[in-house]
């Protein structure tokens, strides 16, 4: 027969022990989430510079800056407004359908729109004075194999917009935004601030592109 206070004794010894483990496991656990966060945002950091970003042009000697609005008329003759989109995080790549470098990217972006989803609204500005030649443009960056699409606008699954030209090459808003040359991109936050300014073309599938804009996205 087991003597008074013994199994008393040996329940304390345990619950003593349990606390210690659970207070290990904690710290352990308080030390992976301590870790994981830099390691985390030094993965977004490097993807954000892997993208080479521009951080000053004509227009905007510094970034952040506060992206200047305005208006233009998308392929329906509907007059779009960059605001309208604030709350959401906005691509504008600017282009022209004479400019191949431009179309070379456009399959890429259409994958991009389609992996992020409609958080991420994409602009894609053309300095074009004619529908048809941005059509025509389209069709046939975002065809396959067999030829260009015969789809509208190659069923671009983004925005379309067109910026006639005005004396010069590009369009006034381009021109504006101080661009000399295209393709060019700016990356607006959801509150309107370009984040990030892109010269020439990017490969818009690549997983530095996922990660970075993801990170922004995910911002509340």
């Amino acid at each position: 027969m087991a003597k008074p206070g013994y199994t008393v004794e040996i329940d304390v010894r345990r619950a003593g022990a349990l606390v210690v483990l659970l207070g290990a496991a904690a710290l352990l656990v308080g030390l992976f989430l301590w870790m994981v966060g830099p390691a985390a945002a030094r993965e977004v950091q490097a993807a954000c510079n892997g993208m080479k970003p521009s951080w000053q042009n004509g227009a905007f000697r510094t970034l952040p800056a506060k992206a200047p609005d305005f208006t233009l008329e998308d392929s329906a003759g509907n007059a779009v407004k960059l605001s309208s989109f604030r709350g959401k995080m906005v691509l504008v790549n600017f282009w022209a359908s004479w400019c191949d470098v431009c179309k070379a990217e456009k399959r890429s972006m259409k994958t991009l729109a389609s992996e992020l989803g409609d958080d991420l609204v994409i602009l894609s500005i053309a300095s074009d004075a004619e529908w048809a030649k941005v059509d025509s443009s389209l069709r046939v960056a975002l065809g396959d194999r067999t030829g260009a699409s015969d789809q509208p606008f190659g069923a671009a699954p983004f925005h379309i917009l067109i910026d006639p030209p005005g004396d010069k090459t590009l369009g006034k808003v381009a021109t504006s935004w101080g661009l000399e040359k295209v393709p060019e991109t700016f990356l607006i936050d959801r509150e309107g601030n370009i984040v990030m300014y892109l010269v020439n073309k990017r490969d818009w599938s690549a997983d530095v592109v996922q990660t970075c804009v993801q990170s922004y996205l995910d911002e509340p």
